[in-house]
């Protein structure tokens, strides 16, 4: 049997490592033991890749670690260029590019790639290689300051992927570019090497046109790659740094000094004061007084996009907790009316946390007196409208969503009502009783937040309305978990499949008692499901003191499900149980989960005693 001749060199090399990475013996094994490709392709799935076409191997982001870079790169008018550079980047195997930002008047595009730290590094390089062989610096114009072809790129530790291991790999690849590019290369952010070069803006003072000027100073020397200006492709810029976002805010107004003034009075850098004339403001030492702007972690420039004939707020949110895009949107609103101009919208370039815009989302609609207790497809709609994030363009806005493109695959509760169903009725063993369980948590959990946000509307108590909009806050948070947990229960049971198949196979752990190897991915999630159904009944049962008349009747089927959550769950765990030697620490166990389903029964019980008893 030899179906390995069908593969390409990169896969056939892949395969030849099968074993080791597996851990299960030769390749002739795996020949042996799969006699059809099909479950061989399953095994390697949930061992940490996926197959596509039973040739071209990519990762499966489910389960190794994860790494950004977003570098940005100065073209951004010549699409056969920009299209040359990302297909270095999505032929390089390992990586997903997923996001290319055009910026025609910036003469810019930026790129967001993930994958692992060795993949995405091969990736840059081969970008960084690519954009010095197709852009010439010497005629390079555009509205956004910058270095180099490849003006800067950042790694970004997503998962499993520490600061120390990004500055390893920063370092690398400005070695790389440095020796083999002949690219003068600057360290910045966390892989610093010096204070001067720690932030962007300052290695970018004087931009290209300065650079041969500026190298000539020690404190100005690169960090890898020659000591002179390379003409063509200029210098690079590459480091490490947390999650930002690049938010820009658009205003009815071709002055690009209001966009200016609006970015020092918003920036955390500030601005130098000016007296009525317009004169610079000295302190008693003679230097520029400067003024501090309104928000840490955010930096920002103002600048005029003739293509859309308007002036632009451009900014990096580099802690947008504290700097948040719809706050500073807001502070862009009321400085622009300040000079008589309004703003019009806003853009966002590159990805964007999903945490920023559901922040976004329930700030408008608190401020419109609504409650923000809502699923998040409508607190990301609120966000859209409420910045105008797509003034300039229409925006696809979950694809701007990094969780969303990075965020671990979902298999079943992504489904329709009726596909689920009939997944449930197929003669597979997954999903089964534990993803019900769920599912039945899920909608508790949902009716209980849509009662709290019916009631919440009808109260004119703000003490009230702020312990309702609690209740929905905590309701859609269990019906996240429960959501999840529909998944995470059939793939914990895919694990003990796996790890019982394996025993068959494998020697060394053949003798291996289940409890050692493979019992903690079926216990695990079903326990986190008994418990979270305890904090759906007490919701449930706080509906129908709250509540409305009308929906009594939702709060005590909200209980019931709580209820029946409960109990599957606990089925469930007492079956997996049974693969478990005995022994005293299991009877304890047991003990302490009947408890936790007895104390949700009794709580449904009392729920529907208190129905009854309401006139």
């Amino acid at each position: 049997m030899n179906f390995l001749s069908g593969f390409d060199a990169e896969s056939f090399a892949f395969f030849k490592r099968l074993p080791k990475l597996l851990n299960i013996g030769t390749i002739d094994t795996i020949c042996n033991y799969f006699l059809d490709l099909q479950p061989l392709f399953q095994l390697i799935k949930r061992s940490g890749f996926c197959i596509l076409g039973h040739a071209n191997l990519l990762p499966d982001f489910n389960m190794i670690q994860l790494l950004e870079c977003v570098p940005n790169f100065s073209e951004g008018r010549d699409h056969n260029k920009i299209d040359k550079i990302s297909q270095v980047i999505t032929s390089t195997p390992g990586v997903r590019l997923l996001d290319v930002d055009i910026g025609y008047d910036a003469n810019r595009t930026v790129m967001t790639m993930i994958g692992d730290p060795e993949s995405v590094l091969q990736a840059a390089f081969r970008a960084i290689a690519q954009a010095a062989e197709l852009i010439d610096m010497a005629i390079h114009k555009g509205a956004h300051p910058r270095l180099g072809a490849t003006d800067v790129c950042p790694f970004v530790p997503l998962r499993g992927v520490d600061m120390k291991q990004c500055i390893a790999l920063a370092q690398e690849l400005g070695e790389r570019v440095g020796d083999e590019l002949g690219i003068p290369v600057y360290l910045y952010e966390e892989a610093a090497t010096r204070q001067q070069t720690k932030y962007l803006s300052d290695i970018r003072r004087g931009e290209y046109e300065g650079l041969a000027e500026k190298m000539q100073q020690d404190l100005w020397i690169p960090d890898y790659g020659p000591k002179k200006v390379n003409k063509k492709s200029g210098a690079t810029v590459i480091g490490v740094r947390n999650l930002l976002i690049a938010f820009n805010v658009n205003i009815n107004s071709t002055d690009k000094k209001i966009a200016d003034d609006i970015a020092g009075r918003i920036r955390e850098s500030g601005y130098l004061e000016r007296d009525a004339a317009g004169m610079l403001v000295r302190d008693h030492s003679g230097k520029p007084k400067r003024t501090a702007g309104r928000f840490k972690g955010a930096r920002a420039i103002g600048w005029y996009m003739p293509s859309f004939q308007r002036a632009q707020v451009s900014m990096n949110l580099v802690d947008y907790e504290h700097a948040p895009p719809h706050l500073i949107f807001d502070a862009c609103c009321e400085l622009a009316a300040k000079h008589g101009v309004r703003v019009t919208g806003s853009q966002l370039v590159g990805m964007v946390p999903l945490r920023a815009v559901l922040m976004a989302g329930r700030y408008y609609l608190r401020k419109q007196g609504e409650t923000p207790a809502v699923p998040d497809d409508e607190l990301i709609h609120m966000a859209v409208i409420s910045m105008g994030l797509d003034d300039l363009a229409p925006i696809d806005i979950k694809s701007k969503i990094l969780d969303y493109q990075t965020g671990r695959k979902e298999l079943y509760n992504a489904l329709s009502v009726k596909a689920f169903v009939d997944k449930i009725s197929s003669q597979t063993p997954v999903p089964a009783g534990g993803s019900v369980s769920a599912l039945c948590g899920a909608l508790g959990s949902a009716l209980t937040a849509m009662i709290a946000a019916i009631t919440c509307k009808a109260h004119n108590k703000e003490k009230d309305q702020e312990m309702l909009i609690e209740i929905g806050d905590r309701a859609l948070s269990l019906k996240k978990q429960f959501l999840k947990d529909i998944d995470r229960d059939a793939v914990g049971y895919e694990q003990y499949l796996k790890a019982v198949t394996a025993r068959k196979i494998r020697p060394d752990i053949r003798q291996q008692s289940l409890n050692d190897i493979e019992i903690e991915p079926i216990m695990r999630v079903p326990v986190s499901i008994l418990k979270n159904a305890k904090p759906v009944a007490v919701l449930a049962r706080q509906m129908v003191i709250y509540g409305g008349r009308r929906m009594v009747s939702d709060a005590g089927t909200a209980a019931l499900l709580a209820g029946t959550c409960a109990e599957s769950a606990f089925l469930t765990i007492e079956q997996n149980l049974k693969l478990v030697m005995e022994s005293d620490e299991k009877t304890e166990f047991s003990t302490q989960i009947s408890e936790i389903k007895d104390d949700v029964c009794k709580h449904v019980e009392e729920t529907l005693n208190r129905i009854k008893s309401r006139k």
